[in-house]
């Protein structure tokens, strides 16, 4: 490998907060297999590789991080699971930014000899469902003028690894897939879970399941069956906010349904003795119980069912604001999630831009 000023870096250490890419990736042998793919070199088990990732980068609670020295060259791969962000090579600029500042002794800097640091690559491994028809994204496109020949530029490759069903002759085309047989079964991987969670199961259900069938079909087969418990939690983990808002609202419908049911019994009682009292000789009847029963659990649905959903609302704008969404972007997904209009919208976007 060239000298170089780097610092010496740690062996990665595995945490509950690593995501399975990070987990599989962090494996030499797979670092090189990864690298020998991108690049289309033949470099052997035996080759010397530094990892370089950051212990504290996390984003969304999941560090997604990985970044190492091989060869020549120093990787960062950060991996995309769910919405697309425009915003990858700004987070890319900072990620390296702050491993030069950790692993460069600045008193180099002040030397004569010119410093020499491999040469760094960028790559975002996309696992998200959303289309991204994109090969690269620039730093540049976020400036607000045309980029000048002394400008900075930091240009990110797009790798898409998870392919739905009546998609592999696209996957076939996928060069980097085809070198890398681990990264090819890591989107399987995802698929299966992915495909788990539209048919109705639970994320533990959906993990299990794919664990399952990847090892019935020696996909990732020693990789699963070593750390088969690591990637339950890991899984568990990887959650998007757009999953998270759906859970607390079942979780608030539940609890609705419930205090409904509990207000209309007591309710439904207290009537009953009114009327009793009243009526001595009169009973009240199954229908009146039902009626009260319903139009309680109307009434407690619709105001809690409200509640959550401003509750939805609020964190998708936050989420957005800080990935950096356009005001125009938010205002379609807030008329497309929740049926709200452009002035609804708009409302919305500047009361939280302004808390």
């Amino acid at each position: 490998m060239t000298e170089n000023k780097w610092k010496s870096a740690a062996e990665p250490k595995r945490t509950y907060q690593d995501s399975i890419f990070r987990m599989l990736f962090s494996d030499k042998e797979n670092a090189i297999e990864l690298f020998n793919a991108l690049e289309g070199t033949d470099y052997g088990p035996d080759t010397e590789i530094r990892f370089m990732t950051l212990d504290d980068v996390i984003y969304h609670g999941i560090k997604n991080d990985l970044s190492y020295e091989i060869a020549v060259a120093y990787l960062v791969f950060g991996e995309q699971q769910s919405t697309i962000s425009a915003n990858i090579p700004l987070r890319m600029l900072r990620y390296l930014a702050n491993n030069i500042t950790i692993l460069l002794d600045s008193r180099e800097l002040f030397k004569q000899g010119q410093v020499k640091i491999p040469t760094p690559q960028f790559f975002v491994i996309y696992t998200g469902s959303e289309p991204w028809d994109v090969d690269e994204l620039r730093l540049s496109s976020s400036f607000m003028g045309e980029p000048k020949e002394n400008s900075i530029e930091l240009v990110v490759k797009v790798i898409k690894v998870v392919y739905n069903e009546g998609e592999e002759e696209e996957a076939r085309r996928n060069p980097v897939l085809q070198r890398s047989a681990k990264l090819r079964e890591y989107g399987i991987l995802v698929r299966y879970v992915k495909e788990g969670l539209a048919e109705g199961k639970d994320r533990k259900e959906a993990v299990d399941a794919a664990i399952e069938r990847c090892l019935k079909e020696n996909i990732l087969a020693d990789f699963l069956r070593n750390h088969s418990a690591e990637v339950e939690k890991m899984a568990w983990r990887s959650i998007t906010m757009e999953e998270f808002i759906e859970i607390r609202a079942e979780e608030a419908a539940e609890i609705a349904a419930a205090k409904a049911a509990a207000e209309a019994a007591e309710k439904a009682t207290k009537e009953t003795t009114e009327r009793v009292t009243k009526e001595v000789t009169r009973s009240v009847t199954e229908e009146v119980t039902k009626e009260v029963t319903k139009e309680v659990t109307k009434e407690v649905t619709k105001e809690v069912t409200e509640e959550v959903t401003k509750e939805a609302i609020r964190i998708l704008i936050a989420d957005n604001l800080e990935e950096g969404k356009s005001k125009e972007q938010i205002i379609e997904k807030l008329k497309r999630y929740y049926a709200l209009t452009e002035e609804e919208s708009a409302a919305c976007i500047d009361e939280i831009g302004t808390a």
